[in-house]
């Protein structure tokens, strides 16, 4: 049991810093589309280079055995994936990173949970009851307060629908990985299709952009007009960024695979390791402000989580 608390504090870690990543890549590359795009499309190179030399070393021979299911679950997680993104870059960008990050792993904790609960037959105590009423508070308080706020009204709902989004993504993970007697690759094959999926998704809309705007294809930072800088971060955060991304889903992976730990304390406690983390990256690095109100619905949330545990 204790390996599996590493496992789910380093794919905490490794999400949390996923998120960072996207704001000093913002803060170096600008927040066009087009720059936007060509962060997925490297991330995507990353993760599938990086799951690719795995299976590799661990096979002896470059084999993925990917089966039909293993696409359309890795497709279906590659779109939510991607959408979750979309939704982040706008998120972090007129919101806070703290704040952003306790939405989506909140509901990369609920939905999953709610799925172990009603479908996989996860055991459900007095504890686990009580965690997921104070889950649901962490949620409903900070959005509640942001509605009340007319200036906050997009942020909030870019809150809300990250919240729905990554939840739709941890479920990806979890019926993929409890798949029964349908073939299936391993979860090295199902991050390295995904890794291609995403580098696709992320070239099309790169180029898309870039042909919309009238732009030459160019690895640069800065919006059109700006002299370039920290041009080395337009590839180096993309590619960090990407492994980063495989290793939080590998980890995820791992411990809801049969003999893991299940959905219920997988989803939670991993999501709180990265709410914890994604805090102290908002507030060490980035000097984001803190409210009260973050304050309380972040220790609702590990309470939460810590109640699942038992």
């Amino acid at each position: 049991m204790l390996r599996f608390w590493f496992i789910l504090a380093a794919g905490g870690f490794c999400s949390a810093a996923n998120m960072a990543t996207v704001k000093w890549y913002q803060r170096s590359a600008g927040q066009s589309i087009s720059a936007c795009a060509r962060m997925q499309m490297l991330s995507g190179v990353a993760v599938f280079l990086f799951f690719l030399v795995k299976i590799s070393l661990d096979a002896g021979r470059l084999t993925l055995g990917l089966t039909p299911y293993t696409f359309l679950m890795s497709f279906l997680y590659t779109c939510c994936s991607f959408t979750a993104y979309i939704i982040g870059i706008k998120a972090v960008v007129y919101g806070k990173l703290g704040l952003f990050s306790m939405f989506a792993v909140l509901g990369g904790m609920f939905v999953p949970a709610v799925a172990g609960i009603l479908v996989y037959h996860d055991t459900v105590t007095v504890f686990k009851g009580i965690g997921m009423a104070i889950m649901l508070v962490a949620v409903v308080l900070p959005a509640a307060h942001m509605f009340r706020e007319k200036s906050n009204l997009r942020t909030a709902i870019l809150y809300v629908v990250a919240f729905v989004v990554y939840g739709l993504g941890a479920l990806c993970v979890l019926v993929y990985q409890n798949h029964g007697s349908i073939p299936a690759a391993p979860a090295d094959g199902f991050l390295a299709l995904y890794g291609v999926l995403l580098t696709v998704a992320g070239g099309g809309m790169w180029l898309g952009s870039l042909i919309k705007e009238g732009k030459q294809i160019s690895i640069q930072n800065g919006d059109e007009g700006e002299k370039p800088k920290f041009r080395w971060a337009s590839v180096l955060l993309p590619l960090l960024g990407g492994i980063f991304v495989g290793l939080a889903n590998y980890m995820s992976m791992l411990s809801l695979a049969p003999g893991g730990v299940g959905a219920v304390m997988s989803s939670s406690v991993l999501n709180a390791f990265a709410m914890i983390f994604g805090f102290l990256f908002g507030v060490l690095a980035f000097r984001e402000s803190v409210s009260r109100m973050q304050i309380i619905s972040i220790v609702l949330a590990v309470v939460s989580a810590a109640l699942f545990a038992f």
